[in-house]
């Protein structure tokens, strides 16, 4: 089709009107993969925001919202190990704070530790130093994300955050100053839960 913005613009010659669309106007392609690239991955950072909904006359299930969430965030962490140049537009456009923020609508229940595991995964397959101080930032360190969450889901965090910790011990220190740390553990109203992080603030001093 061929597109001015907002209208498909019709080429029959019987047909005299246009169609109007709301939506992006991708690139004809050949490919799955060259058309996510003319999209850039910021086209799909609004499927999060279907995680929560509820098909009308149909049975919530938490379980499907978790699966559906977990299925989200390892798409997106095939596309990143896929290009750099998808890597690069999404950081660089500001696309991972909109993931986070899109985040902050998600039910504390549908998180589960699949998707803690995959969110590491994603951390590691990052290629810029960078991006991964973005990442500790914006997300790992986010008292709107994670404070509310369950003792077995911090439990599951401080375990990930140790261990990437031990890898990239640099990035780390530069995301994060020990004052940040301690606002953000804080933050955290359950006694018990908040214990869980003493083991990562001895390793980060």
């Amino acid at each position: 089709r061929i597109s001015n913005g907002k209208n498909c613009i019709n080429l029959s010659q019987k047909l005299n009107q246009c169609s109007s669309f709301e939506g992006h106007v991708v690139p004809y392609s050949s490919t799955f993969v060259r058309t996510i690239v003319n999209m850039g991955m910021n086209s799909f950072i609004p499927l999060f925001n279907e995680v929560e909904k509820t098909l009308v006359g149909i049975q919530d299930y938490p379980s499907e919202k978790s699966e559906f969430l977990c299925i989200l965030i390892g798409f997106f962490n095939a596309l990143i190990q896929s290009s750099n140049y998808l890597e690069d537009s999404f950081f660089t456009s500001n696309g991972f704070k909109a993931l986070c923020n899109s985040l902050t609508f998600i039910k504390n229940d549908t998180f589960n530790t699949e998707f803690f595991k995959l969110l590491k995964d994603l951390f590691i397959n990052l290629k810029s130093d960078n991006y991964r101080i973005e990442m500790i930032k914006y997300m790992f360190f986010n008292p709107n994300l994670w404070k509310s969450l369950s003792f077995d889901i911090h439990k599951e965090i401080v375990c990930d955050l140790l261990d990437m910790f031990n890898h990239n011990y640099k990035e780390f220190l530069e995301a994060m100053s020990f004052p940040q740390l301690l606002t953000y553990i804080v933050q955290i109203k359950d006694e018990k839960i908040r214990s869980l992080y003493w083991k990562f603030i001895s390793e980060f001093t």
